[in-house]
């Protein structure tokens, strides 16, 4: 059990994109896993999702966190120089006859090198920039999930329309609309400046019941009876019967 875990501000933004009655839940299960490492009860598809986009930073920082208590990576061993300096040298005094062996000399040091990094500033670049790139995929991966949860939000609300339209309409309806765009963070109806779904579904249904234009051709000759109802036609006609 921690008393306390880091939590960034790109989870905030894609819980906050969320339904008021889902954020509670994503929030406490997020909560929950980064102070007791486990989840209690069962969670929704969207829960679990979110849930298993952060457990990797989660994981990586507390993992930092405790290797910190305990006082950070251990030292490299020390010179041999270093280590004949900390050990005490104990000399036995020679017997009547024994000769006294000659101490042998000293090792010389080694200079250091010093363009060469020392490994706890190395280690701190690698961190960084490995916890600069998964925040970065949590972001990434944090915009989709709540694009996804807006999609089926966007199909849940077209389900009561269902009685006034056909399914058949409303599927097509939600299929060109729902459409994401390359990075998969928004759809084609919220790129719109304007958007009244009741008047979207309505010039929608207008369009499928306006009926196809029918090519009658060229007329080429005029052969309407009215043609032969002139003045002129009737004057021959009665000179026909006489």
């Amino acid at each position: 059990m921690r008393s306390g875990f880091v939590f960034y501000r790109s989870w905030f933004e894609a819980v906050k994109n969320l339904p008021r009655e889902m954020q509670g839940e994503v929030l406490t299960a997020i909560i929950e896993y980064g102070l007791n490492g486990e989840t209690t009860g069962s969670l929704k598809p969207i829960t679990s999702a979110m849930l298993a986009m952060v457990k990797p930073q989660i994981d990586a920082n507390n993992k930092r966190m405790e290797n910190g208590s305990k006082g950070g990576r251990p030292c490299k061993a020390t010179s041999a120089e270093e280590q004949s300096y900390n050990q005490v040298v104990t000399e036995q005094e020679p017997n009547n006859n024994q000769t006294k062996t000659k101490p042998k000399p000293k090792e010389t040091k080694p200079k250091p090198n010093r363009n060469q990094t020392e490994p706890k500033e190395k280690d701190k670049e690698d961190d960084k920039d490995k916890e600069n790139s998964t925040s970065v995929e949590s972001k990434k991966d944090a915009a989709k999930a709540a694009t996804l949860l807006r999609k089926e939000t966007f199909y849940q609300i077209l389900v009561p329309y269902v009685g006034q339209y056909t399914k058949e309409m409303i599927r097509s309806f939600f299929d060109y609309w729902s459409e994401l765009n390359r990075s998969g963070t928004k759809m084609r109806y919220e790129l719109e400046k304007t958007w009244e779904l009741s008047k979207r579904l309505a010039t929608w249904a207008s369009r499928e019941r306006m009926p196809a234009k029918v090519d009658t051709g060229m007329i080429l000759t005029n052969n309407s009876t009215e043609k032969y109802n002139t003045p002129e036609e009737r004057k021959w006609e009665e000179r026909w019967k006489q």
